[in-house]
């Protein structure tokens, strides 16, 4: 009895370290075909070093056997090259037949389009005419490390791929972005995923379960986070579920109004889900690569460019569209919790346009062109004439131009009004735009991250000829992440420069110099970004 119980423990520890039988006919040849080459390995292996033993332990020195003078045996030389090739063939002709038959093309009775996406999965129904997107569900906090580890720990999806038991299912697999690749151990195959190809993979699985796996290609930082959940269900529960999934996407809703606790709710689940990753879950983002959602132009601004950037992402970065990911309802909520969290309700510190409760018919009137009929809204302008006054990392996005309202805030006189122009107005005003739109890259202590970034504390910018900073802010630096700013008032640049030419000891003319410190006026701004 023990004996029997030490001979099952064993078998259960081989098993969690040999490959997987899978729940498909091509897994289980394929294992049966590992299998056989094991076991070809263990004999060549066991005769192997039975000779070379029995070589050993026949010919020692302690038997007094004397050394053999030979040079070289031509038989031996033969019979260890040519018994090799023998065994090779021989396994070859099995792994041919099983790798011809894992190409082996079928009638197909479910067709699923398999799209990568960083770092996301996209499952089209072709059959059917709907999708689905499949997203990381493992909790912040215990990627975080502040819970414990679930079961499934970056192995469970909000949406899994849902497939019936005993049918022909042809997946077709591509990617939107860079290469991913798609692996399930339990199917018995592994496809990449590249941009611009379709690859072809098939599957019949035969018995129900949940059968989980990840993406395979390095992807991109977030990799990991891009698991691959299936579950393979009966025919008759695959049909309820195909009934129920036809029935949201085909069925027209009705715009139903949410209200602030629903959308703030609902938002903050789109967001941890979706946006999260990127730009962490206290909004704070990763700069320069991804930037804030605290305090951000796009969060504070105007609606109309918050709905253009969810649904048409932002060319030439990392912001995807999710007009096809997330429906008009999880828009509206996700917008409504990003222009609320954080403070950025605050009408106070960012102006009138600053939170909002949104509703899915702002979205769905933004889907179809038409104007948002909102009093605080405005239709989004033509992207060309806006072009010259947005930043360079956003110029192709087609939202309007959204201004800090810090002028109104603080009060300070127009620029014509030179004798109520001090450097404690232009010192308060600066210190609140460099926090607003410098502090994410420069630091708060204004040292920067070089050598990306370079410090403001004694810069050759900020401590030199103040044409030179006037100029940097205006027109940016070329091929740096330092873009132009000249969608800033004219106050406004020389509040923030004053603030850098006179914070962290830069006011310092003993240290740095006669250009050192200052009052830049606005009328200075003024006149340099007319060209003279």
């Amino acid at each position: 009895m023990r004996l029997l119980i030490a001979l099952f423990a064993a078998s259960s520890v081989f098993a969690s370290y040999n490959m997987p039988m899978g729940v498909t006919p091509i897994s289980h040849k394929i294992y049966d075909l590992h299998m056989l080459m094991f076991y070809a390995c263990c004999i060549v292996g066991i005769l192997t070093f039975s000779v070379m033993f029995y070589a050993l332990l026949k010919h020692r020195k302690s038997l007094g056997v004397t050394p053999s003078k030979s040079s070289g045996n031509m038989t031996l030389e033969i019979l260890w090259t040519v018994i090799p090739l023998i065994i090779l063939l021989a396994l070859a002709y099995p792994a041919a037949l099983v790798m011809i038959e894992m190409q082996e093309r079928k009638d197909a009775d479910v067709n699923v389009l398999v799209r990568g996406i960083q770092w996301k999965w996209q499952y089209e129904y072709l059959d059917h005419g709907f999708s689905l997107y499949s997203n990381l569900d493992t909790p912040m906090a215990q990627r975080e490390g502040t819970e414990p580890k679930g079961k499934n720990y970056l192995l469970e999806v909000d949406e899994p791929l849902v497939v019936p038991i005993h049918k022909n299912i042809r997946f077709l697999f591509t990617s939107r972005d860079v290469n991913h690749s798609w692996w399930v151990p339990d199917f018995g195959f592994k496809v990449d995923c590249i941009p611009g190809y379709i690859n072809e993979g098939w599957a019949y699985i035969e018995k129900p379960g949940t059968y989980r796996g990840q993406c395979t290609e390095l992807c991109g930082i977030l990799h990991g986070f891009m698991p691959v959940v299936v579950e393979a269900k009966t025919e008759e529960e695959y049909n309820k579920w195909l009934a129920s999934k036809m029935d949201i996407t085909l069925k027209k809703k009705e715009n139903r109004v949410f209200t602030m606790d629903e959308s703030m709710k609902l938002g903050k689940r789109v967001y941890t889900q979706h946006c999260q990753a990127c730009h962490q879950e206290n909004g704070m983002g990763m700069p320069p690569a991804i930037p804030a959602m605290v305090g951000g132009r796009i969060t504070t601004g105007d609606v109309s460019g918050h709905i253009d950037v969810l649904l048409n992402g932002i060319k030439g970065s990392a912001m995807q569209s999710f007009a096809d990911q997330l429906n008009d309802e999880e828009i509206a909520a996700v917008i409504t919790y990003e222009r609320n969290a954080w403070g950025n309700g605050d009408k106070e510190k960012y102006g009138p346009k600053a939170g909002g409760l949104i509703q899915p018919v702002l979205i769905e009137r933004a889907r179809e062109g038409k104007p948002l009929a909102e009093p605080t809204q405005v239709p989004m302008p033509d992207a060309k004439k806006e072009k010259k006054a947005m930043p360079a990392m956003i110029k192709d996005m087609k939202q309007p131009e959204v201004k800090p309202v810090a002028v109104k805030e603080k009060k300070v006189p127009a620029a014509s009004e030179a004798d109520d122009w001090s450097l404690d107005i232009a010192m308060k005003l600066g210190k609140s735009i460099y926090q607003r739109n410098c502090q994410a890259c420069h630091q708060a202590n204004g040292m920067g991250m070089p050598p990306v970034i370079p410090a403001m504390v004694g810069g050759k910018i900020t401590t030199g000829p103040v044409e030179g900073h006037i100029h940097v802010l205006l027109h940016g630096i070329k091929g740096s992440a330092m873009q132009s700013f000249n969608w800033l008032t004219d106050q406004e640049i020389a509040a923030v420069v004053t603030y850098e030419r006179n914070d962290w000891g830069n006011d310092n003319v003993d240290a740095y110099g006669e250009h050192a410190g200052g009052l830049v006026m606005p009328a200075d701004v003024k006149s340099m970004r007319e060209g003279n």
